[in-house]
């Protein structure tokens, strides 16, 4: 959901999801994590190991007190708006005069674990099978789709097959992906998609969902549009 928040161009942009290499690499490795609103759920591995290093000291920012040391125990936990803890550190920063800090031996490693770890994915995301492969279709709507237009994921399959690229190709403005992150819902990506158009009717909006997600939903939204199917079918 944070997608676009920091620019995949960036030069220390590692990744997206703890699945990237970088990412991944990352959390193995890290002394110190600083959180911003990360709920450390099954996407994020509950912060915990063999994924996370569990000797590292979290600092965790939330304006939730429930979710500051829920699944995973912090050194210091910070209640507040992610926004305005930012600021109070970037103002706290520019008054201590702290310049540019070098990059360090660790994040060119860090920005070659995710270039290997795009590579890795080439074969399936650049596939030229028949009948085509839906990493490709997934890929190819990415790179086709501008970075304002807004997307709408379903969970299931298709969720994984589009986080695993979502930050592959081109750049994303903030606020464009919808995605049922917390609970994993299956048909949410059409109705996320109809309330994004009415939302933003001035923006185009694409939506990716697979065969099981549009049967949990789509009795619910077809009638409404006016269509009168014959008949229904459920698999």
């Amino acid at each position: 959901m944070g997608i676009g928040t920091m620019s995949t161009q960036h030069p220390t942009y590692v990744g997206a999801t703890v699945g990237d290499s970088g990412v991944f690499k990352a959390i193995h490795e890290a002394d110190v994590i600083l959180a911003f609103g990360c709920k450390f759920s099954y996407v994020m591995a509950y912060g915990k190991s063999p994924v996370w290093n569990p000797d590292a000291q979290l600092i965790q920012v939330d304006i939730d007190p429930q979710m500051i040391g829920k699944n995973r125990p912090v050194t210091v936990g910070i209640l507040g708006d992610v926004g305005v803890v930012l600021q109070q550190i970037y103002d706290c920063l520019k008054q201590r005069k702290t310049g540019k800090i070098s990059l360090t031996t660790w994040m060119p490693s860090l920005l070659e674990a995710r270039k290997q770890g795009i590579e890795s994915m080439r074969g399936k995301t650049m596939s030229d099978r028949q009948p085509i492969a839906p990493q490709r279709v997934i890929h190819d709507l990415l790179d086709f789709m501008e970075p304002s237009d807004i997307l709408c994921v379903d969970g299931g399959d298709t969720a994984v097959f589009t986080t695993s690229q979502i930050d592959h190709t081109k750049p994303r403005d903030p606020r464009t992906v919808l995605y049922p992150v917390g609970f994993g819902h299956l048909g949410v990506a059409i109705p996320y998609a109809i309330a994004s158009k009415l939302a933003k009717p001035d923006r185009r909006v694409f939506f990716i969902t697979g065969d099981g997600s549009y049967c949990l939903t789509s009795m619910s939204w077809i009638p409404l549009s006016g269509m009168r199917p014959r008949s229904w079918a459920w698999w």
